[in-house]
Formats: C-alpha cells, sequence, structure tokens
C-alpha cells in the first residue's frame, strides 16, 4: 500500500485508487476525490438530476392503443432502426424520423425483431422513435443546450408521448475518457432519464437501459472507464423506479470491433422485445445469472453465488471467462487460474495466491469478453450475466 496511507483512507478518502478501487464509491480517476473530480458537463438548472418520481408502472398502461418506443443514444441506437434488412416487414411495426411522418420500419434488424415479437406478443402496434446519433456521449445528452436531446424530446412531443425509452449511451465517454467516476456517471444517466421525462412530459415513461459494447484493444484507462459506465448503467437501472435493465451486448459480435453483425442485432433485439412485452404483462422478464454472494474459501479461491431461474442451468461449464479480481494493498490485479461451474448456482474461480491480501472481484466490467466462454444461462434467450463488482473481500 502507498506509504502513509490506510485502508480507510482509500475507501473514505480515495486518495489514491486505481484497478477495481476506482469503481468504489468515493473513487476517482487520476487519484482525485470525488469532491476535486471535475463534473464535465453543465447540467440544466432545473430539474435537479435526480430521478423524476415515478408510481409503480401498470402492467399494461395502455392495453389496446400503439406502443411508442423512443430510441436515445449514438451509432448502435442509429443502426438498431435502420441497418439490416433483418427478419419480415411487418405493416404494424413503423418507424419516424421526427415523431410525424410513420412509415413501416424495412431496415434496421433490432427495430424489426423487437418489434415483431412485441407486436405478435400482444397484438398491438409498435412504433419507433429514432434517437441516435453517430458519435455521440453521454456528456453531450446531458448538456445544457444538447441538440440532441432537444431534437429527441421535439420527436416525442410531435408524436403525442412515449411509452417506453431505451438508452444506450456511454461507450463513446469511455473510449474517450470523459468519465471521471461511477458515481457522476450514474448522475448523468439519471440526468438524462430525467430531462427526458420532464421536457418531453412523459413523467411515467418507462426506461430500458443496454449495457455498452466493448472497446476492443483497449488502454488500461479505457478499460477503466468502462468498467464505471457499465457499473453505473447495472445501479441505476436496479435502484430506480420505472427504469429497467434492457440487455447486455458485450457477448455480442460485431463486424467492426464496435457495431453490432445483423445476427447481433436480432439476438439483442429479441432480448429487448423479452423484457418490454414481460412488463406490459405483468410478468417476471428473464433475466440472465446474476452474482449475489461471494465465499472466501481459500487464499487461492472463491466461490460465486448465483441467482437464475429455476429453468436454466449455466454454460460453459469450464473455463468462464469475464472474471476479474484486484488486490487492494498491492493495487493490482491478480492472475486467474480458471473459473467452473460447482452446480447451477455456483462457480469457482482459481486465482493465484492473495497472500492475505483484501482482494475485489467483478464480472463483465472488463473491455473484452469472450462471446462464447462468458457466463449466460444454458437454455431460453441464453442472456448472459450482468455485470458485477464485489466488496472488498477480507
Amino acid at each position: 500500500m502507498k506509504e502513509g496511507l490506510s485502508r480507510r483512507d482509500i475507501l473514505e478518502k480515495a486518495t489514491y485508487c486505481t484497478g477495481l478501487l476506482i469503481l468504489l464509491e468515493g473513487c476517482g480517476s487520476s487519484g482525485t476525490t470525488i469532491e476535486n473530480s471535475p463534473i464535465v458537463v453543465t447540467p440544466t438548472p432545473t430539474p435537479t438530476p435526480t430521478p423524476t418520481p415515478t408510481p409503480t408502472p401498470n402492467p399494461n398502461p395502455n392495453p389496446t392503443g400503439v406502443i411508442t418506443i423512443a430510441l436515445a443514444g449514438s451509432s448502435s441506437v442509429d443502426q438498431y432502426l435502420s441497418l439490416y434488412a433483418g427478419p419480415e416487414d411487418n405493416s404494424s411495426v413503423t418507424v419516424s424520423p421526427d415523431g410525424i411522418n410513420f412509415s413501416t420500419l424495412t431496415m434496421g434488424a433490432f427495430g424489426k425483431s423487437a418489434g415483431n415479437e412485441i407486436n405478435r406478443s400482444t397484438g398491438r402496434r409498435v412504433r419507433f422513435l429514432r434517437g441516435g446519433v453517430s458519435g455521440t456521449t453521454l456528456q453531450q445528452w446531458v448538456a445544457f443546450d444538447s441538440p440532441q436531446r432537444a431534437a429527441l424530446i421535439q420527436t416525442i412531443k410531435n408524436a403525442g408521448g412515449v411509452d417506453i425509452i431505451l438508452i444506450q449511451i456511454g461507450r463513446n465517454d469511455a473510449f474517450s475518457l470523459l468519465i471521471s467516476s461511477t458515481k457522476l456517471q450514474q448522475e448523468k444517466i439519471l440526468a438524462l432519464i430525467t430531462y427526458i421525462r420532464k421536457e418531453a412530459g412523459v413523467p411515467d415513461a418507462v426506461i430500458f437501459i443496454a449495457g455498452s459494447q466493448n472497446i476492443i484493444k483497449a488502454s488500461l484507462n479505457q478499460s477503466l472507464a468502462l468498467a464505471q459506465q457499465r457499473l453505473a448503467e447495472i445501479t441505476v437501472a436496479n435502484n430506480n423506479d420505472n427504469v429497467f435493465y434492457g440487455f447486455a451486448t458485450y457477448d455480442l459480435q460485431t463486424y467492426d470491433y464496435v457495431h453490432q453483425t445483423e445476427s447481433s442485432q436480432i439476438i439483442s433485439g429479441t432480448r429487448f422485445a423479452s423484457q418490454i412485452t414481460s412488463f406490459i404483462n405483468g410478468l417476471p422478464a428473464d433475466k440472465g445469472p446474476k452474482i449475489i454472494g461471494v465465499n472466501n474459501i481459500l487464499q487461492n479461491q472463491l466461490d460465486i453465488e448465483l441467482k437464475l431461474s429455476d429453468i436454466f442451468d449455466i454454460s460453459p461449464r469450464i473455463n468462464i471467462d469475464g472474471f476479474s479480481i484486484s488486490t487492494e494493498d498491492a493495487l493490482q490485479n491478480i492472475d486467474i487460474v480458471k473459473v467452473d461451474r460447482v452446480s447451477r448456482n455456483k462457480v469457482r474461480v482459481y486465482h493465484e495466491h492473495r497472500q492475505n491480501r483484501s482482494i475485489m472481484i467483478s464480472y463483465a466490467l472488463t473491455a473484452e469478453i469472450s462471446s462464447t466462454l462468458c457466463l449466460r444461462n444454458d437454455a431460453g434467450l441464453k442472456l448472459p450475466g450482468e455485470p458485477y463488482l464485489s466488496n472488498l473481500i477480507g
């Protein structure tokens, strides 16, 4: 440990943060504290950047009408409604760039897959509102005078409102090193949700957050920034009314190391549709394996407790990828030897001896994860595990 710094200094004052420690609340990047970390956006003075209080959602808020879904984000979101022919056209699934002029969605494998499945499952027409702007960042979307947000707000107003908003934005912030801490990134996501709901006049709009794509060949700082982004996404989704985790993307194939292939768009669109139809029908949504506990077995072994649906087991059984371990005192990663299934609710992590040092373990926060060896359900949609970060393990 750095001379003169105790464990309490690191956790409470965050004066020396690196490795997975940078993801703890109180740790900012570049060795700065949360209090001294620059806020890199100028938020709208009102509303306060906290989530708009919303009532418990009606399982079927508009039981006989059209379902209107707005998409907000950067290039991936733009391509969801513009790239690949995908499945068959459906006159009951339409799209609009402005909320006024709607036409049958003919391009966008994600949108067509999601729209067709929602229409099939509910019998209701589906309208998509375009809001993807290539190359943009979360920092831009939450700025006081954001043209991206203003355009989406006007589109929603023109359409007469919106039922569901999909937000997938933040990978570009990680790539460009615009993220200073997990906590501030959470605040930006919450601010964007708040601004859209208030400015568009849709306080009850249901929000789904899609996980950020991988950064291939990322630098150490980019990897840490992406981990902060992913942790912020899952934290906001799990702790706010009418906000849900839509789907992960880290296991999906890309054609350029960033954007999804046609088959990947079909997978992610199907995942998104499953979440929406479950919500509308008042049913529990399928989820990937969720880590609910970590047991310290030996100095070189950890048991990871999982929560998953009773009808699923986990896959793969051996050599599971996506876990990372960091020590507290050495402030560096320690090697993982292998991760294997012990039972349907438990995997065991074998790692180098930790020499009585405190450690933290994470899942799906690293910049590159094997699409074939990541932790997932073994059946159904084969959903991957949710991102996770443990507390310090003594």
